[in-house]
């Protein structure tokens, strides 16, 4: 989603593309939790809990907190290996006690690198859920202008994070995020099961491709929702 808003600046759908469409990820079964691992997880034993969220241009936005500080609004972004900060603002509003300056690469065309800053440990809210270990990059400039694109202000995006510990329905139809358990977690009565790998923090899946000349060819393509 990066490179698209990066080089195309356009939706991918029409509007009514994502009414009866309902997507759930479980991720958990490809990794393994370590102590230092950055996660979310559901607060005071809960089994399940609703997130709602705005489909802005094809984007999922949900609202969250940092460090006791917002709302501020991320894309939710499935594609997104590390938690992105892209409003340089925060750097001063969210009181970070130590951070340290890298170059980002592979959010834009090839070879392009952007500096950001990383941060220490954040406290991450989001309602119902809690965070453990999350840290974020926050970009020193903002190269994507999602604001501008979205219409509404933007101040990040969040991706692997979320999912990792979690199983996350998606329902477009009415616009919100079932969080459970994977144990928890209630399976559709009809659907199809897509296997997953996780590569440097991000699904990816296998798929056949057969181009307009006929040419097939068996392709690894990443789920960036």
């Amino acid at each position: 989603m990066l490179a698209k808003l990066l080089n195309t600046k356009k939706g991918l759908f029409k509007k009514n593309a994502f009414q009866h469409l309902t997507i759930l990820f479980i991720l958990l079964s490809s990794f393994s939790l370590t102590a230092n691992a950055q996660y979310f997880d559901l607060i005071h034993n809960k089994k399940r809990v609703t997130i709602p969220f705005r489909m802005i241009r094809d984007m999922i936005v949900i609202k969250l907190n940092i460090n006791n500080k917002g709302p501020y609004n991320f894309v939710l972004d499935s594609g997104v290996g590390l938690m992105l900060i892209t409003d340089p603002k925060l750097v001063d509003s969210l009181n970070l006690s130590s951070k340290r300056t890298l170059k980002i690469t592979g959010l834009g065309g090839e070879g392009e690198e952007f500096e950001a800053y990383v941060t220490s440990e954040l406290k991450v809210n989001i309602p119902g859920l809690v965070s453990y270990d999350v840290a974020a990059a926050i970009l020193k400039t903002d190269h994507f202008g999602l604001s501008n694109f979205a219409g509404m202000p933007i101040h990040g995006l969040l991706g692997y994070e979320f999912f990792n510990n979690l199983a996350v329905k998606i329902d477009f139809s009415d616009s919100t995020l079932s969080v459970s358990s994977p144990k928890d977690i209630r399976l559709f009565r009809k659907g199809y099961k897509i296997p997953l790998t996780i590569e440097n923090r991000k699904p990816y899946l296998h798929a056949k491709i057969t181009f307009p000349n006929g040419t097939k060819v068996d392709d690894k393509l990443i789920l960036d929702i």
